[in-house]
């Protein structure tokens, strides 16, 4: 089929309340390296299809969709977008094409320039889950138009912003997706965007408590030291696997710090990161402090004061102009409260996904500083709570924890299980990748009974893979069995107490 008749198919779509804006072929590229300079899988040729829509007057959202002109595998992906969104996000879209996906990216419906969003709410609800939902009924109508024949699976897959995004379509929109892969989700929207001046307070109101870069590492240093074996980490490993294994409180911030040259400024910061500020409603924290091995990306936010307010301050940007940074509670109360329910992906009732045959896979890491794996963790007790407990929830929804994992990707431990996509140093299977693994879910019936994650040479995505380990669903855990740390055959699962 030409080109010319391709673009013919696309244009006789109707998109009630958009329009198509581009649509554009492109060649196939077989040595394709990502913005991070990752290798990727070779890219086919493929058409870019760029449409608008305008659900509400406020509106203005930007979807893209890439359709791959050779061996589509009969498949819909939509994915996820990062903060505050406002771009689309070209890594996702060539990761998804790679492997054979009609493959649709959103800007959410926001704006890189806060004042467009300022005080308006119909926006608000466009980022929150509307954008989501409309990119997908409208890429999944132009995917068949296109191709002339009907998609046989939709999945989803973000992390993040598109973690919450992958949340919202299992809890709001069920019937959009048959997989959904949610990673270090920001499920919890409302507090936890509370959260980030919170920590910014902590870490850089007080210059004499600014930690320098030596005196950080050896703090990471420390912590491994003291915890990482009894957070059941192997020896050798520079992270901790289960942090919640460790019964650390902010008075045992004095015997860590023994020995480190640390002033009480500095010391004082590092309690009150293990102390979080409560909710005067309800009397219990506003939100998880970072896990206890995490500190160091906390610790290093004064360097990056202006870039971190900037990029996640975007809330009380919304509410309350360009120079807001430290809102109130009851300010943020004020003005955001009442689109809590619409921002928060934390519904436990799932039974509608469920009864669709939808299967859900979510991801959290242990060295997730942005959001705290025990968010993700208190979500999915919160399911089991709702849902009957884990006998009939792991039937369609499987929790893995990930040792050593940043935020999404990276991290000292295992930085890789499928959250980017598309790298080509990563086997793309059932066990490594969690896309394959979630389709294979809800195809073949299998479910996924461990995951391989992987770690990078000297901790570089670029490079290539140093080692692999399993992680199981919980509440199995990875147990070490001693002998080469490096071997994924030295360990082994078992169920544990539930304290991740």
């Amino acid at each position: 089929m030409t080109h010319q008749e391709y673009e013919r198919r696309l244009r006789a779509v109707f998109i009630e309340q958009g329009e198509i804006a581009d649509i554009a072929f492109l060649e196939g590229n077989p040595t394709p390296v990502d913005g991070d300079g990752c290798a990727l899988l070779p890219l086919p040729p493929r058409c870019r299809v760029t449409y608008k829509l305008y659900p509400s007057e406020q509106s203005d959202i930007t979807c893209v969709l890439v359709l791959p002109l050779t061996g589509w595998n009969k498949r819909f992906l939509g994915t996820g977008n990062g903060g505050q969104a406002g771009v689309i996000v070209e890594g996702s879209l060539d990761a998804g094409v790679s492997h054979g996906f009609a493959v649709a990216n959103t800007d959410m419906g926001s704006s890189l320039d806060s004042r467009k969003m300022y005080r308006c709410p119909e926006r608000w609800l466009d980022f929150a889950h509307r954008a989501t939902h409309l990119m997908t009924a409208v890429g999944k109508q132009l995917t068949e138009a296109f191709y002339g024949e009907k998609i046989g699976r939709a999945y989803f897959l973000g992390g993040s912003t598109g973690g919450n995004q992958a949340l919202q379509e299992a809890q709001k929109y069920p019937e959009d997706y048959d997989g959904i892969v949610a990673v270090c989700p920001a499920r919890n929207r409302y507090y936890l965007q509370q959260s980030f001046p919170w920590i910014v307070s902590v870490t850089c109101s007080d210059p004499s408590a600014a930690f320098t870069k030596e005196q950080i590492a050896a703090l990471k240093r420390r912590i491994v030291e003291k915890y990482a074996v009894l957070s059941g980490s192997a020896e050798g490993d520079n992270f901790l696997s289960y942090p919640g294994k460790v019964k650390f409180m902010p008075a045992d911030v004095e015997a860590l710090c023994e020995g480190l040259g640390l002033n009480e400024a500095q010391k004082k910061v590092l309690k009150d990161l293990h102390s979080a500020p409560v909710d005067p409603e309800r009397g219990c924290p506003l939100f998880f402090t970072p896990p206890l091995g995490s500190e160091p990306s906390s610790l290093f936010i004064p360097y990056l004061k202006d870039g971190f307010i900037k990029l996640l301050g975007f809330f009380q940007r919304w509410g309350y102009g360009e120079d807001a940074i430290n809102v109130s509670y009851e300010e943020h109360k004020a003005v955001l409260g009442p689109y809590q329910r619409e921002f928060d992906a934390s519904d436990p009732d799932l039974s509608a996904f469920q009864a669709r045959r939808g299967k859900l896979i979510m991801i959290t890491g242990s060295e997730d500083s942005l959001i705290p794996y025990t968010d993700g963790l208190a979500y999915y007790k919160s399911v089991l709570d709702e849902m009957g407990g884990e006998e009939n929830v792991a039937q369609f929804f499987r929790y893995f924890h990930v040792p050593g994992l940043g935020h999404c990707q990276g991290g000292s431990g295992l930085q890789e299980i499928g959250a980017k996509g598309g790298i080509a140093a990563i086997s793309y299977d059932a066990e490594h990748d969690a896309v394959c693994a979630v389709m294979t879910w809800a195809e073949k019936g299998i479910a996924p009974e461990v995951l391989y994650a992987s770690a990078f040479e000297e901790g570089d995505m670029k490079g290539t893979v140093d080692y692999e380990r399993p992680v199981y669903p919980y509440p199995y855990e990875t147990k070490y069995a001693g002998g080469d740390r490096k071997d994924k055959n030295h360990f082994t699962k078992v169920r544990g107490n539930g304290r991740y």
